[in-house]
């Protein structure tokens, strides 16, 4: 979901369910900004096979 405070600031969330052979499965989830091109966010992805994969991510992207 994504939400826009302005023309160039928005907030953007996602929750994704993974499944996989062998009984594994995953949870994604993922909360971030966007400022014009840049996007700042955190993702924490747990597998049932471990422990929580978690961190910052930072990217460039274009809107159409």
């Amino acid at each position: 979901a994504s939400y826009g405070l302005s023309r160039n600031l928005s907030l953007e969330s996602q929750v994704r369910a993974l499944a996989y052979q062998d009984n594994i499965y995953g949870v994604e989830a993922r909360l971030g900004v966007n400022v014009s091109l840049v996007q700042l966010s955190y993702r924490v992805t747990k597998f049932s096979t471990g422990p929580a994969l978690q961190g910052p991510e930072i990217g460039i992207g274009f809107r159409f």
